[in-house]
């Protein structure tokens, strides 16, 4: 497989000190929408299929996304996917969240053991946005304060980070972005639909 051809930002993005950067130099590491539109729904589609199987990814992150040679999205580092089941008996034991903090649901952050696809979308949203902005949805710095980010706060939409961004999909973001499960998108293919509005220009 090769590496997205921005890989080098892709990276960057997980590890640079946003504080550190002006608004010019975040807004160069944002990819188009469209690009965003089209990865996004090809992990989506990834999704949906481990979905359907009952598993989970549970790390979904820029870092862990790559392109093969025909620009068709991989993600990487399934390796702490678990089947539902195996995972709430985990978390039952543990009580330990699993994930990566700027990019991990609410759920997550709270080691609940109700944790289900709509956390994957959750953090697939938070990559996104990640990926339209130049920045993570909220700015941490350190653990305890992306667990109350996560929880508590807003993000700013990211059609107003980026003004490239087209209001429908800045409202797919936003959607993916609910802190509570029931008012994100229910699956995987339910996501497709409304990128595939939004690629269309609809509402």
């Amino acid at each position: 497989s090769a590496v997205l051809h921005r890989t080098k930002t892709f990276e960057e993005m997980d590890v640079v000190d946003e504080h550190a950067r002006s608004d010019e130099e975040v807004a160069a590491c944002a990819f188009e929408p469209e690009l965003v539109i089209k990865l996004t729904r090809q992990l989506a589609g990834v999704l949906q299929a481990a979905h359907d199987i009952g598993l989970l990814h549970r790390d979904i992150k820029p870092r862990n996304i790559m392109l093969d040679a025909k620009g068709n999205a991989k993600l990487l580092d399934f390796g702490m996917a678990k089947d539902t089941e195996a995972l709430h008996s985990m978390l039952s034991l543990t009580g330990q969240p699993i994930g990566t903090p700027p990019y991990m649901s609410p759920e997550q952050h709270e080691g609940l053991k109700t944790v289900d696809v709509r956390s994957d979308l959750y953090s697939l949203g938070a990559t996104a946005y990640h990926l339209l902005t130049g920045r993570t949805p909220f700015p941490g710095p350190t653990y305890s304060a992306y667990v109350m980010q996560h929880l508590h706060d807003v993000p700013t939409p990211a059609r107003k980070v980026n003004p490239n961004v087209p209001a429908n999909l800045s409202n797919v973001i936003d959607r993916l972005l609910a802190k509570d499960p029931k008012d994100r998108h229910q699956t995987p293919a339910e996501l497709i639909e409304d990128l595939n509005r939004a690629e269309r220009g609809e509402s």
